[in-house]
Parts: C-alpha cells; structure tokens; sequence
C-alpha cells in the first residue's frame, strides 16, 4: 500500500473535518493507516450523518455517506502525476445540505 494514497486520504479527511467543524458541529475521526484499510468520520452528539472512507484500491479512495436512502459518493483516484476527484460536486453539495440542515 503505498504511503501516497494513505496521505491524500487522510488531507482529505482533514478537509471534511474542518468543513463538519466550520458548521459548529464536532467531528470524530480516525486516520487511515497500512494496518486500517477504512475509518468513519461521525458527528459528536444525536447527528446521523456518518462519512465512510475506504481505501478501494491501490490507486483509488472513496468516500461515501448516505442522505435519506441515497448513498452519495466520492472518489479520490491517484496516478503518477496527480490526484484527481470525481462526483465531488454532488457530494458536498449533498452534504453542505445535510450540514445546515441539523
């Protein structure tokens, strides 16, 4: 497992984190590392939104959460040169939505 992918995933956390923080809301979560393949960011409190983040493979994290019954997801796709994400228009879309809406 390269320790690039592991490193774009967890700025990427970060990046949610602060966002969930920016909405006075208290994020928990918890790293990737070569050992945890996957982790949860969770709201502190009766919040029911919960991110998942997995690493899907050696090249490609996805992030994921569920709005209603509706599962809204994100993927960070590492190659040589970069880092790219797809469907991230939708997901924080959805999720600034979910945000405001506690």
């Amino acid at each position: 497992m390269s320790l690039n992918i592991i490193n774009k995933a967890n700025e990427q956390l970060d990046f949610l984190c602060e966002l969930i923080s920016s909405n006075s809301l208290v994020p928990i979560c918890t790293k990737l590392t070569d050992s945890q393949k996957n982790t949860n960011i969770e709201i502190m409190g009766e919040h029911p939104l919960k991110i998942h983040c997995a690493i899907y493979a050696d090249n490609e994290i996805r992030f994921s959460y569920f709005k209603a019954k509706t599962r809204i997801q994100m993927r960070l796709v590492i190659n040589e040169l970069d880092a790219k994400l797809f469907g991230k228009e939708e997901f924080f879309k959805h999720l600034s939505s979910v945000l405001k809406a506690q």
